[in-house]
């Protein structure tokens, strides 16, 4: 029986079908990254590569 509760390993494809990689990404997952984000600064990212 489906009691309609969200659960950290959710899959994110059930709200945004069209994300990359959306079968895969978790809840839990987003939650790790966001808190993340709060001890993170640009200085702190890689480089992103140029293309061309």
């Amino acid at each position: 029986m489906d009691d309609h509760k969200v659960r950290l390993d959710d899959a994110i494809d059930k709200w945004m079908p069209k994300a990359p990689e959306a079968g895969r990404v978790t809840l839990k997952m987003l939650a790790i990254l966001r808190q993340l984000g709060a001890y993170l600064t640009p200085a702190d990212a890689p480089p992103m590569s140029k293309k061309g």
